[in-house]
């Protein structure tokens, strides 16, 4: 490859670059974005709560998920006893309905 002035050298592909063989551009390319890539997973890795060690806080429930909580199981416990099946789904509708009047 010729040596090339500062001023004359550009980032675009040049006489020089199209004497370089293809799979030498591309495997060069492919270890940039490989690069890049294992940078954001070592990112990643590193905040896991799994890779510190800490644990994630679930926080406190809210009201309409404690309200959900005990009246479904008031729900289900009534329809155990009464022999009706169990549906989960349409137990929820039901105790979502509730909410908005309670």
């Amino acid at each position: 490859m010729p040596h090339l002035p500062a001023t004359q050298l550009v980032t675009t592909r040049t006489q020089a670059d199209a004497n370089l063989p293809f799979s030498f551009i591309h495997s060069f390319l492919s270890m940039k974005l490989d690069s890049l890539l294992d940078a954001r997973t070592r990112v990643s890795i590193a905040t896991d709560s799994k890779a510190t060690g800490k644990k994630k806080g679930a926080g406190k429930p809210s009201a309409y998920n404690e309200y959900m909580k005990v009246q479904l199981a008031k729900l289900k416990a009534d329809n155990e006893k009464t022999g009706k099946k169990n549906d989960h789904k349409e137990n929820f509708k039901k105790v979502a309905e509730s909410w908005k009047t309670a």
